[in-house]
């Protein structure tokens, strides 16, 4: 009888150990999910941001060079960079830091 009762006990303990798993991998996969999303975002802007100094260029030469200079000195391309090699290893904490500097910079 106590052995039936221990057998249950670990059981009821794997099928709980194995339901967290379960949340968690379906949690990773959302957070994949954002940062693909948040990357192609990035993405977008930065083709229009392109297409934007294109039309600068031919305008007002001057204003693009302070503008090309500005962004030179920018840590945006080192965000995207960032999220790119380390896509998988960010806590939900850091993920939000991360979009908050994101925005923030844009």
């Amino acid at each position: 009888m106590e052995q039936t009762e221990n057998n249950e006990q670990i059981i009821k303990v794997l099928s709980f150990i194995l339901s967290k798993l379960d949340t968690l991998e379906i949690e990773q996969s959302r957070h994949k999910e954002m940062f693909y999303k948040v990357r192609e975002n990035l993405t977008n802007a930065n083709d229009l941001i392109n297409q934007i100094l294109d039309v600068l260029e031919l305008e007002n030469p001057e204003l693009y060079d302070k503008t090309v200079e500005q962004y030179k000195d920018s840590h945006l391309k080192d965000m995207v960079s960032t999220l790119d090699k380390h896509i998988l290893e960010f806590d939900e904490d850091q993920i939000l830091e991360l979009l908050t500097h994101i925005v923030g910079d844009a």
